[in-house]
C-alpha cells in the first residue's frame, strides 16, 4: 500500500510539474488513474481534487480529461456512489462528444 501511494503522488507531481506540451502526459494520466482503479491503494481527496481540476480544464487535452472523469466516476461506483458516478460517467460521454466535433 505504500509505494503503491508513493507512485500516485509521483504520477501526481509528474503530472503537475509537466505542461500541456509534455508528450507523455497521457500516459503519467493513465497511470495514475490505472493504479487507483485497481484499488492498490486508498484514494485520497487530493487524488479527487485533481480529477475535477483536469475534468473543468478545457485547455487540458480531451483524452486526458476523459480518463479522469471515467476513473472517477469507477471510484465513485466502488464506493457506492451510484448517482455521483452516473454524473462522471456522463461528463467522460460530454467530453468525448465535444472532442470528436473539433
Amino acid at each position: 500500500d505504500g509505494q503503491w501511494r508513493a507512485c500516485v503522488d509521483a504520477y501526481k507531481q509528474s503530472f503537475r510539474k509537466s505542461g500541456l506540451d509534455f508528450g507523455p502526459r497521457y500516459h503519467v494520466v493513465s497511470g495514475l488513474c490505472a493504479v487507483l482503479r485497481d484499488e492498490e491503494c486508498p484514494t485520497s481527496p487530493d487524488d479527487m481534487d485533481l480529477f475535477e481540476e483536469v475534468i473543468r480544464d478545457e485547455k487540458e487535452h480531451a483524452e486526458c480529461r476523459i480518463q479522469c472523469a471515467f476513473t472517477r466516476g469507477l471510484l465513485r461506483f466502488q464506493a457506492s456512489d451510484r448517482d455521483a458516478a452516473g454524473r462522471d460517467y456522463r461528463r467522460a460521454i460530454e467530453i468525448s462528444r465535444t472532442a470528436t466535433k473539433k
